[in-house]
Order: structure tokens, then C-alpha cells, then sequence
């Protein structure tokens, strides 16, 4: 019988388990939409506390639909050494992570 602590597969991943954070706002990064120090401890604690997949809360791709606080951002390529760094960090506690992307499009005012 298969149980939530059963190693399988998705999609081609590996997935040490079947515990799946789902996408939730997290409002914690800075105001261009950059990881901070609380972030990161988040999806730390998640990793270490055993959820197998973490997706990320929603990522805006354009630096012109930062629409909610604390809302992370991937727009540039100022972000590739943060997510770099927040990757490997996952990927340590054998998690894997996927992000969210978000483009809001005619909904930004």
C-alpha cells in the first residue's frame, strides 16, 4: 500500500515523498521583489521539516506587476544568484522546488 512517505515520481521528478506545499502568499520579500533573510527561512524550514516539494508563492515576471507587498520577483538577472543560492539551499535537504509565476497582465492597475 502506498503512503505519504513513499518515494515516487512526477512528471519525470523525483520526489522524496508525497508532501506537496501548495503555492501560498508568503509577503516576506523586499520591495523590488528580491529574497530576504526571512524567506529564505521559510522555505528552509519547510525543506528540513521534511515537505518533499515546495511550490514557491507567486513570482511576478515584469517589474511593472509587483501588485501585492512582500510579493517576490524574477524580472532580471539580479535575481539569478539569489535563486541560485535559494535552490541549492532546497535541494540540500533532498526537496524539490518549483516557482510560481505570475503575470498578471490587464489585472494591474
Amino acid at each position: 500500500m502506498k503512503s505519504l512517505f513513499d518515494k515516487t515520481e512526477l512528471a519525470g521528478m523525483r520526489l522524496k515523498n508525497r508532501f506537496i506545499r501548495s503555492a501560498t502568499y508568503d509577503g516576506f520579500a523586499d520591495k523590488n521583489g528580491h529574497m530576504t533573510k526571512r524567506l529564505y527561512e521559510i522555505y528552509e524550514d519547510l525543506a528540513k521539516g521534511g515537505v518533499g516539494t515546495i511550490i514557491t508563492g507567486m513570482t511576478f515576471v515584469s517589474d511593472l506587476e509587483n501588485v501585492y507587498p512582500g510579493q517576490a520577483g524574477i524580472y532580471d538577472d539580479t535575481f539569478i544568484n539569489e535563486y541560485q543560492n535559494f535552490t541549492e539551499m532546497v535541494h540540500q535537504y533532498n526537496a524539490n522546488i518549483i516557482m510560481q509565476l505570475a503575470c498578471v497582465g490587464s489585472q494591474v492597475s
